[in-house]
């Protein structure tokens, strides 16, 4: 701070000094260096007093007063608009500058001797403040902005991200550490391996000691899962990119020839390269803004289609308040279900969901419990439950299905087996991610053709840790996506179920989503006439660009 005080003071004195000097009978450097420091709100109290006295010394009396009044005019102004609203923009003092030189030229050729025209000399002098100005303002700031004191904190940015994300990284790898003492020290199963009936004690202190062990591994995955979040976390939270302060500054002046005041704002570029903005504003004349016209004027100025968030009140007033605006996606989803209950069975053991993840991601998700009736149906539906909770808490799907996983394993004495299918959107680039743990097959539709993703993966809830399988294909406009449980597939008495599946799909008129999960049931239950053996579901979901 010292520094730059010094920095201030230096250059002020230089520029008075050089304010006396004289160029072909002009001196429009005084009123150059005066606007462009006033502007800048440099040493504005001894400003004035210290460029007059120098004029006084080295000018005549009338050109020091020639200069000396558009000085007092620019801060007068200046000093009104700011009262007025809180700011100044400084090309508005520039202009001032020149404008009123001009006017005492104009005034003094009023009154001058006929035939003696000193305006084309005026207009010039005018034009060389306001263009001065710019360039010495432009200087000013360089010289100020003191490039190491920028570099500086840059530096000191960086030095706070990379210390907080260290932080972040210190704990995931103490739960690491953690998680590898409980499995590193476990001990060994006993030789004995025949267990006879005259030792029930040995018998007992063999099943705790399974038991025991096998909760060792339990808390040692949840260990390093909460390791891999901690983790997950740190790299997302600072890996952001914050736009420049030409692009605040243009946001500012746009609202507030709109009549809105912008106390603070954050622009921000994440890693998938999408704008985000956080911006404290409210409205300084008038009733009210819409939130709407607050995104179509920050998309015109950013040059990309933003959108407030749900939550955010529809109405500016004058109170302030904070708006997040993040950027438009480029597709929209829609999605129907159709399902069928075993015979015999009141409730079906399938359960889906459908969900929004932010404003760019929808995942549809289809699980089928093990069986069917009401203990399949609530084992589906917490997997259901849990993987959404997961999911908006900003959980990666690989955390989310292993502590899924876990839970399942650790929950109950008796084996608990649900599969999962799960369908993630981009709606910006289209991209679908595929992940398929014991599910069955799903089918891509685009135009005439059909393509089917099988998965080899075992279910949810049967080793400690589960392996899945994830693809990732871009869907165009237009497409659709058929999402079946294991049921309709079982029903279809052939050797090949997705052949025959695919020539369904294919025959099947493409209509809504809602139609299509109807045609496709129905295609399949009454083209074999045999009775529900397994819950049946179909999901159906058409993608289409904005």
């Amino acid at each position: 701070m010292k520094r730059e005080k010094r920095k201030e003071l230096l250059i002020c004195v230089m520029g008075i000094i050089l304010s006396g000097g004289s160029i072909f009978g002009m001196n429009p450097f005084c009123l150059i260096f005066f606007t462009s420091m006033y502007m800048e709100k440099i040493c504005r109290w001894f400003l004035m007093p210290c460029i007059a006295a120098v004029l006084f010394f080295t000018q005549p009396v009338d050109r020091m007063m020639r200069y000396l009044i558009p000085m007092i005019i620019v801060m007068f102004l200046v000093k009104m608009l700011e009262a007025r609203h809180r700011i100044c923009q400084k090309t508005k003092g520039y202009f001032l500058a020149g404008i009123s030189l001009f006017v005492m030229d104009m005034s003094a050729n009023a009154l001058s001797v006929p035939g003696n025209n000193i305006l084309p000399v005026g207009a010039v002098e005018s034009i060389l403040v306001i263009s001065g100005s710019y360039v010495m303002g432009g200087m000013i700031r360089f010289l100020l902005s003191s490039k190491d004191n920028k570099y500086q904190k840059e530096k000191e940015d960086l030095l706070l991200k990379g210390r907080e994300k260290g932080k972040l990284l210190a704990y995931a790898e103490s739960f690491r550490n953690l998680a590898h003492t409980f499995l590193d020290h476990q001990e060994e199963d006993p030789e004995e391996e025949i267990v006879v009936e005259s030792e029930p004690w040995r018998r007992k202190e063999l099943l705790w000691r399974s038991r025991y062990m096998e909760n060792r591994v339990v808390l040692a995955g949840q260990l390093n899962e909460m390791a891999h979040i901690i983790s997950d976390v740190a790299e997302e939270l600072y890996d952001v990119t914050k736009f420049g302060e030409q692009l605040d500054e243009k946001v500012k002046r746009v609202f507030k020839r709109e009549g809105l005041l912008v106390k603070n704002i954050l622009i921000v570029e994440k890693k998938e390269q999408k704008m985000e903005v956080y911006l404290t504003l409210r409205v300084e004349r008038g009733n009210g803004v819409a939130t709407r016209e607050v995104s179509r004027l920050l998309s015109k100025v950013c040059q990309k289609k933003l959108i407030a968030s749900s939550d955010s009140q529809n109405i500016i007033h004058k109170e302030y308040v904070t708006l997040f605006l993040e950027e438009d996606v480029d597709y929209k989803v829609l999605s129907s279900v159709y399902k069928l209950t075993k015979d015999g069975e009141e409730i079906s053991g399938d359960n889906y969901g459908i969900t929004r993840i932010g404003r760019g991601r929808e995942v549809i998700s289809l699980s089928d419990g093990m069986g069917s009736g009401e203990r399949a149906f609530r084992e589906s539906a917490d997997v259901i439950e849990l993987l959404e909770q997961f999911l908006e808490s900003g959980f990666t799907y690989e955390s989310a299905i292993q502590m899924i996983n876990t839970a399942l394993i650790s929950r109950s004495e008796e084996q608990i087996i649900v599969s999962l299918d799960i369908c993630d959107i981009d709606l910006h680039s289209g991209v679908c991610s595929f992940i398929k743990i014991g599910a069955a097959t799903t089918f891509i539709v685009r135009e005439s053709k059909v393509e089917q993703l099988v998965s080899t993966t075992l279910p949810l809830g049967i080793f400690h840790h589960t392996d899945y399988e994830a693809v990732n294909k871009k869907l165009y406009d237009d497409d659709y996506v058929v999402m079946v449980t294991d049921g309709v597939l079982d029903h279809i008495e052939n050797e090949t179920p997705e052949t025959v599946m695919m020539e369904i799909i294919k025959k099947t008129k493409r209509a809504t989503p809602r139609e299509m999960a109807r045609k496709i049931m129905e295609s399949v239950i009454t083209g074999y006439h045999t009775e529900i053996k397994d819950d049946m579901t179909v999901i159906v979901f058409g993608i289409w660009k904005k």
